[in-house]
């Protein structure tokens, strides 16, 4: 079961990267309106969506420093699509909501969980003021960059024309995304998003393959 996993991972990854990985770029997206899943630039490589409309965040690996989820209410800003029809209000579905006080809010990938370490990932960022910014890391824990942006319509009321996706593709792998309001207020994300695992040191993925490559260099030899 984990062999077939790895090798759908490493399917997928080699047709992301194929197709966004550029030498000189900077691994991070380019931060774009986002009202439903298919306004993902990953639509379409699988992986793992967490959009809380369950009510917890419960998707395998993912795990976050602080927050909790919003139910449905007036000043919900859940992604548009998430209560069934885009309407220009998020009210109707669920996000993820973190006190300024909080800080940074991060989301971290368990690379045991998920037998390696994605190589894309991103969120929808749908409420909360300006500056935003956006950072990633990678499997040693190091800053791999940042950006910055401004989408904020000062209303917390639920509107969805200011949402915005925040990604990056990195083919050494991705251990921790995070994003936090330079004003320190309150903030919701939602639609959590990542795929295309490659090995991490000292998964399982990562001792099978080097357990496969001394077995085929004895056999060589």
């Amino acid at each position: 079961m984990r062999r077939s996993r790895f090798v759908v991972n490493s399917i997928i990854a080699s047709c992301f990267l194929s197709s966004f990985a550029h030498a000189g770029e900077s691994p991070f997206i380019t931060p774009s309106p986002y009202l439903q899943a298919p306004d993902s630039p990953f639509s379409g490589y699988g992986g793992y969506l967490e959009d809380f409309e369950d009510g917890i965040l419960n998707t395998l690996g993912l795990s976050a420093n602080a927050g909790r989820v919003l139910s449905p209410a007036f000043n919900v800003d859940s992604v548009d699509a998430d209560d069934g029809s885009i309407d220009g209000s998020g009210n109707g579905g669920h996000s993820w909501f973190v006190f300024g006080s909080a800080g940074v809010l991060t989301f971290t990938f368990d690379a045991v969980a998920l037998d390696g370490l994605p190589t894309w990932a991103g969120l929808v960022w749908t409420d909360g003021r300006d500056d935003i910014v956006f950072k990633a890391f990678d499997s040693e824990g190091q800053l791999i960059g940042s950006i910055t942006n401004s989408s904020s319509d000062g209303s917390p009321y639920g509107q969805t024309g200011e949402d915005r996706f925040y990604g990056l593709q990195y083919e050494s792998g991705i251990s921790a995304i995070s994003i936090w309001n330079t004003q320190n207020v309150a903030m919701e994300v939602d639609h959590i998003q990542y795929g295309g695992f490659i090995p991490a040191p000292g998964s399982l993925m990562a001792v099978s393959i080097m357990g496969l490559v001394t077995s085929r260099r004895k056999r060589r030899a």
